[in-house]
């Protein structure tokens, strides 16, 4: 569960620090990892949900 919060957490500052581009193009992240239900989870931590809230507002692909 803490690998899924610090890559949250790299999400969250890439896209504070490249906020123009994941506001004007389609962002791919390729993982292994389950982010993608980051979005879903009801049972996330305050800071989680802030950071869902915050990256649902890009255009988001995840893919394995």
């Amino acid at each position: 569960y803490q690998t899924i919060e610090k890559l949250a957490l790299a999400l969250i500052n890439s896209s504070i620090r490249l906020r123009q581009y994941f506001q004007s193009h389609q962002i791919i992240v390729k993982t292994d990892h389950p982010l993608k239900q980051m979005h879903r989870k009801l049972e996330l931590t305050g800071r989680m949900v802030a950071w869902s809230i915050e990256v649902s507002k890009f255009s988001l692909q995840f893919e394995p």
